[in-house]
């Protein structure tokens, strides 16, 4: 039952890597199209980093959960 929830875990980080690996492929392939768009690079700098901050959290939740239904 443990690995289960350690398989579950590893497949949802492995999402969420590819989901933010995606946004910053998104974010290059717009940089490369905004000139002069400062502000909408900064948009995307915070959007990424709560997409990044938001998966770690739900990783850690996730974790949690399966370690507390474990016990």
């Amino acid at each position: 039952m443990k690995e289960e929830y350690e398989e579950d875990d590893k497949e949802e980080e492995e999402e969420v890597v590819q989901v933010v690996m995606e946004e910053k492929e998104y974010e290059e392939e717009e940089d490369d199209k905004d000139e002069g768009g400062e502000e909408m690079m900064t948009h995307r700098k915070v959007v990424l980093s709560r997409l990044e901050s938001n998966a770690r959290l739900q990783t850690a939740v996730n974790h949690s959960e399966h370690v507390a239904a474990a016990a």
